[in-house]
């Protein structure tokens, strides 16, 4: 992935994100999240040239993390502000390990069945996309699909949907 594409798909996909998710903390410090997110960005690069940026299926949840710190140290320098306690610091990253393991857990469950359908027969994609996400009628598909009966489809469609969550399974154990 070279520099354009990798930064295209953290503005397309994470920049907003981050700064509303951060900016919900402290609107009125948007600007200086803003330039936290863009410097997080560039250094994300950086690290991806070094080839220390390995996990690249969060790239969000680790943007957000560095963008926050990014944050937080500004924070810090301008305020002056006192050393954290333990007990603020062990919130602060209990939160963010939260909002992290959520956001990385739900990004590798939607790569696992996007794998998973794409690993499946073109009869099975062309029903299961028809009947889920058309959300066209299985008898209405029968004949246009050429299955002999209402019945042969119907337990197509289960065959196929059985297949899809085996495929899941198997994607999701590669991904985590």
């Amino acid at each position: 992935m070279n520099e354009q594409t990798f930064t295209r798909y953290l503005y397309n996909n994470c920049y907003q994100k981050t700064i509303n998710s951060l900016s919900q903390k402290a609107p009125e410090k948007r600007a200086l999240i803003e330039d936290c997110v863009q410097e997080a960005i560039t250094r994300m690069w950086f690290l991806k040239q070094k080839g220390k940026l390995k996990h690249e299926a969060n790239l969000c949840g680790f943007l957000y993390t560095v963008a926050k710190n990014d944050w937080l140290n500004q924070q810090k320098k301008r305020s002056n502000m006192q050393e954290l306690d333990d007990n603020t610091l062990g919130k602060l990253t209990e939160e963010m390990a939260s909002e992290i393991d959520l956001y990385s857990k739900d990004a590798i469950r939607r790569q696992a069945v996007k794998n998973a359908f794409d690993n499946l027969g073109k009869k099975c994609k062309l029903l299961l996309q028809r009947f889920l996400i058309d959300d066209e009628k299985l008898k209405n598909l029968a004949d246009e699909l050429g299955y002999g009966s209402y019945d042969s489809i119907k337990s197509s469609k289960r065959q196929c949907v059985k297949q899809l969550e085996k495929k899941f399974t198997i994607e999701l154990d590669k991904l985590s």
